[in-house]
């Protein structure tokens, strides 16, 4: 048998086993804290965007539109909806799986 090629099911899962070993014990202390400081610039900027939010005057196209959806009608929406929206949750999810693997 030669080294790299796994001679059964049970090898191919140790194989696989060593393999996530090697690569979590060679990442730098830099890769590990990477993901922490995406998390945390995601999170600032949700305040900016409620600061600019606020700041900023609404216009006249703006003002003059729909009149925002009551808290009854929105939830009349996601009952009739519940099926379109689960499948975008699941759809999001399964992309979501697929980037970070």
């Amino acid at each position: 048998m030669a080294i790299g090629k796994p001679a059964g099911r049970g090898d191919a899962v140790g194989a696989l086993g060593r393999g996530a070993d090697r690569g979590a014990a060679a990442r730098t202390r830099w890769t590990l804290w990477a993901g922490a400081f995406r998390i945390l610039i995601g999170c600032l900027i949700i305040p900016v965007v409620f600061w600019l939010r606020r700041s900023l005057e609404e216009t006249d196209a703006f003002l003059s539109g729909w009149p925002p959806a009551k808290r009854r009608e929105v939830f009349q929406l996601v009952a009739e909806n519940w099926r379109l929206i689960g499948i975008g949750v699941m759809m999001s999810i399964l992309t979501h799986d697929n980037v970070l693997s």
